[in-house]
């Protein structure tokens, strides 16, 4: 075993340990890791919204990543997933005859909400009128 000490390695050592433990500290909750889209991040995240039929919800959330359907996410199975509407702007289909359909990505699912909520900050959608 080779033992290198000194103040210069001493401090090199520190300071590549802090710097990794900052990054996991951004990734951490307790003693558990967390995957990306677990991680809030109302600046650079990607915001989408998710409809679980497990209880009829849509949820809205800005987070660093982007769960996929069939996946569990906060307790509920991910029915379908949403993105987009932060730069998007919605409104009725264009028809000369209105039916009362909208081009929400959401909108067939809206009869089925029983619960909508924003879970997160920092979400700044184009339109969601429908």
């Amino acid at each position: 075993m080779i033992l290198i000490v000194g103040p210069q390695v001493a401090g090199a050592i520190r300071n590549q340990f802090n710097a990794v433990t900052e990054t996991l500290d951004e990734g951490t909750s307790g003693n558990a890791f967390k995957d990306s889209v677990e991680i809030p991040d109302p600046k650079r995240g990607i915001a989408f919204a998710v409809y679980s039929a497990d209880d009829n919800s849509l949820m809205f959330y800005k987070r660093r990543g982007v769960p996929k359907v069939g996946d569990m996410f906060n307790d509920r199975r991910v029915t379908e997933v949403y993105t987009g509407f932060e730069t998007e702007t919605y409104g009725p289909n264009k028809s000369d005859d209105f039916n009362g359909s909208v081009n929400t990505p959401w909108y067939g699912r809206s009869s089925e909400c029983s619960t909508i909520a924003v879970i997160d900050d920092g979400i700044y959608p184009g339109s969601i009128v429908y």
